[in-house]
């Protein structure tokens, strides 16, 4: 049974951009709104979305995932071939855009960890009130972390798994409850400066879909053949749909530097399948658990900007006597600087972008 082998990737990426520009509409018409009424507090939040930044950043995104057999507790860790792109981007208004590319002076390892094929779309979207995150990322090639659990392992390569494939989609929305105090753009945009320590409760929704498959199973031939037997499966998939709450905090100190941490759990109903060497399919319906954490800190003033954001979203599926549990893990640190771009200054800013 073929999961991802054959599969039109331009329907998935055609999809998800029919949403981003729904969402985009949707989304700023809020924004229109609620510019004309606007009564947060402004000794807590300064509203800098007129401002036009520019900033520099490096990002490494990752879909990562474990097989575990529950009866020997022994594990497998699956990870692609990391590559740390940097790139530009801008925020203005309600619009914000990056471009990230490779490193053309990296040097490849490819000989140790193998060679990842990865398309990698995440879109952010955030309104005052409102959130909504939309990701889309295929992968093709893997390596093992961890053969030394199963031998003694000496050689510099790691065993690969050059056919192995997973394809990984999520729609994620969610309300903040204390959105008169509590900016998450000011952690997360930076667009706006959380002046005051705060918090808020988020309340939201998610649908998500996983699937990995690799034709020849998932156990290298330089492993021991006797883990085709613990680890007996070729492929999974699983689609869960869920409701999520959590918290989310800024810490402001020394004026001009904070830290946000936030941690939504969300639990849902999923639908999922197994096939094992043999073809033989094991469907497993029920609850499924979801977790999101995000990590912001930095140094914020109205010109200059600067810091490092972290994501991870993990969920964990069970198939009798196997789990897998993935990770989708973002980390990017950033430098920017806002330019004021109303009329009167116009000449100016555009001489200092040149």
């Amino acid at each position: 049974m073929q999961i991802i082998k054959g599969i039109n990737l331009q329907k998935p990426i055609l999809i998800l951009f029919v949403m981003l520009a729904m969402g985009l509409s949707s989304f700023a018409q809020h924004e229109n709104q609620i510019s004309v009424k606007d009564n947060r507090d402004s000794t807590r939040i300064v509203d800098l979305s007129d401002k036009l930044s520019l900033w520099l950043y490096g990002i490494n995104k990752e879909y990562l995932f474990t097989i575990a057999n529950q009866s020997s507790r022994k594990h497998l860790d699956f990870k692609p071939n990391a590559a740390v792109k940097m790139g530009f981007g801008f925020n203005y208004k309600w619009l914000g855009l990056g471009f990230a590319f490779n490193m053309p002076w990296a040097k490849s390892d490819d000989d140790i960890y193998g060679h990842t094929t990865r398309i990698d779309l995440q879109i952010n979207i955030f309104t005052r009130s409102f959130g909504m995150d939309m990701s889309a990322q295929y992968y093709k090639g893997y390596y093992i972390s961890n053969p030394n659990d199963f031998m003694n392992w000496t050689r510099p390569q790691y065993p690969l798994l050059e056919d192995l494939s997973t394809l990984s989609t999520e729609v994620s929305g969610y309300y903040f409850t204390n959105n008169k105090k509590f900016s998450y753009r000011a952690a997360f945009v930076r667009n706006e400066i959380q002046k005051k320590s705060a918090g808020s409760f988020i309340i939201g929704s998610y649908l998500r879909s996983d699937v990995a498959e690799s034709p020849t199973g998932f156990i290298p031939s330089e492993l021991p053949i006797e883990l085709r037997d613990t680890f007996n499966i070729k492929s999974f998939s699983s689609l869960n749909l869920g409701i999520a709450m959590g918290y989310t905090y800024t810490f402001v100190f020394l004026k001009n530097f904070f830290i946000n941490l936030s941690l939504v759990p969300g639990i849902g109903l999923k639908a999922s399948s197994m096939y094992d060497n043999k073809d033989v399919i094991t469907n497993n319906n029920g609850i499924s658990i979801r977790w999101v954490a995000r990590l912001a800190l930095g140094y914020e003033h109205e010109k200059f900007f600067l810091g490092i954001t972290s994501i991870s979203t993990s969920n964990t599926i069970v198939y009798d006597n196997l789990s897998a549990h993935s990770s989708n893990v973002k980390i990017r640190f950033f430098v920017g600087k806002r330019f004021n771009i109303k009329k009167n200054n116009k000449t100016k800013v555009l001489t200092q972008i040149i």
